[in-house]
């Protein structure tokens, strides 16, 4: 669920999509593809994240993987 997490990222530093797309330097399409799971993002695009909102790459990662445990833990109760 990488795509969430960096959604959830972007939300939270009130970040509005085509924004972010501009000083990412991606089309607005991209990121909204990327934030709603319909493709991967690269690990460019991961560290242009990590740039941007000043997070580790490894935090967007490991926060990622959070996300995905949460969601499984809600599936087995």
């Amino acid at each position: 669920m990488i795509g969430e997490a960096l959604r959830l990222i972007r939300v939270f530093h009130d970040v509005k999509l085509n924004e972010l797309a501009e000083q990412l330097d991606v089309s607005k399409g991209y990121i909204s593809e990327i934030e709603s799971q319909k493709k991967k993002p690269s690990l460019d695009l991961i560290e242009k994240y990590s740039k941007r909102f000043k997070i580790s790459t490894s935090a967007i990662i490991l926060f990622s993987e959070e996300l995905d445990n949460d969601r499984s833990d809600l599936k087995l109760a």
